[in-house]
């Protein structure tokens, strides 16, 4: 995998990451059963994380970038 592909690849996570600081997923847990009838409960299970770490992921990408064009410069 070229190097520059793998950076616009953590540029662009960066900006989803940034731009949506989290999400939820639902997990079913089942509290009794008896014959055809049973009783469960929904949980929701939130996932956030603080926007500043899209950022760094967004910088880390444009190192890989100009990482890139600085080795092949040189070869």
């Amino acid at each position: 995998m070229d190097t520059k592909i793998l950076g616009v690849v953590f540029i662009m996570m960066g900006i989803i990451m940034t731009v949506c600081t989290g999400f939820n997923y639902v997990t079913d847990e089942q509290l009794a059963e008896m014959g055809s009838t049973s009783i469960s409960n929904e949980q929701d299970n939130p996932v956030q994380w603080e926007p500043v770490i899209g950022l760094m992921i967004i910088v880390g990408g444009f190192i890989v970038i100009e990482e890139s064009n600085r080795k092949k410069r040189s070869a």
